[in-house]
């Protein structure tokens, strides 16, 4: 598909990429956005370093690329929520730093999707690949997301909403998304606060057949490792206590949070009293 066979409307869309370390993690998600059509781009770099490391200026980018420091570090709830304030589009995409699009026209689908919808349907989310790389530097796993059963089912629909992360390539309308912003004291479970925040709130997801993003899901530290299980426990617990009623909706959603509270737990060699 070419830029000439978009119609006259072009929508406005704010990427929103925070990022800790940048690197060619960073580029290649920069090279990804450049690559969208039909739609005008202004991209949000927000640099949540610890350390307050610069950022290179990405000048070889043809799109409009701001680099924003957020002062020490305060986790992806409160970086993505410093890039959504600044953002002027009609609409917000969030993309995490190591995570890129693949479909060129996935943010004008995405954008035309939530156009075209009433006003309860806040968010467009696609399918996507995720590429696993376990030991190895190549990737030695790529599986692909469905999430057509998901738009059938209330069950299945909030089920996939939780199995995914906010930074895969999500889009939001703008208005939505800056007065529901991420809740900042969740650091590791923020993405299963927000979307749970989103459906008590009487808001659903639109769902694209389309394959939009590839996750690489990298070695290294990452918020569902070991070292986070402690908080990962807390923050589950909160969300258990907060979002009570709508989980008796739900009881098979619940039952997984209980299992995983129990699980971390044991993992942690905490008594199993109660949840």
């Amino acid at each position: 598909m070419t830029s000439t066979n978009y119609p006259a409307y072009k929508p406005k869309c704010t990427i929103v990429i925070p990022t800790r370390r940048g690197g060619c993690f960073l580029s290649r998600a920069l090279k990804s956005v450049e690559r969208q059509l039909g739609i005008s781009k202004e991209v949000i770099v927000v640099n949540d370093s610890p350390d307050g490391q610069d950022l290179p200026r990405f000048q070889e980018s043809s799109d409009e690329v701001y680099i924003v420091r957020n002062l020490g570090h305060h986790g992806p709830g409160a970086a993505r929520n410093l890039g959504i304030n600044l953002a002027t589009g009609e609409y917000i995409s969030l993309l995490d730093d190591d995570d890129e699009f693949v479909s060129s026209d996935f943010l004008y689908q995405s954008c035309c999707v939530l156009n075209s919808a009433s006003k309860n349907f806040v968010v467009a989310i696609g399918n996507f690949e995720k590429v696993e790389y376990f030991n190895s530097a190549q990737p030695t796993c790529i599986a692909v997301s469905d999430n057509q059963t998901a738009s059938s089912c209330r069950f299945d629909l909030i089920d996939y909403f939780l199995s995914i992360g906010s930074g895969c390539g999500l889009t939001f309308r703008t208005q939505f998304l800056k007065e529901c912003k991420f809740d900042t004291t969740f650091l590791v479970a923020e993405d299963t606060e927000f979307f749970f925040r989103i459906i008590s709130l009487g808001y659903y997801p639109i769902f694209l057949p389309t394959v939009g993003v590839r996750i690489h899901a990298h070695n290294g530290n990452r918020l569902s490792d070991s070292t986070h299980h402690l908080q990962r426990l807390y923050e589950c617990q909160r969300v258990l206590k907060v979002y009570e009623k709508i989980l008796t909706s739900f009881p098979k959603t619940k039952e997984r949070f209980e299992n995983c509270i129990i699980k971390l737990k044991n993992e942690l060699s905490l008594p199993d009293k109660s949840i």
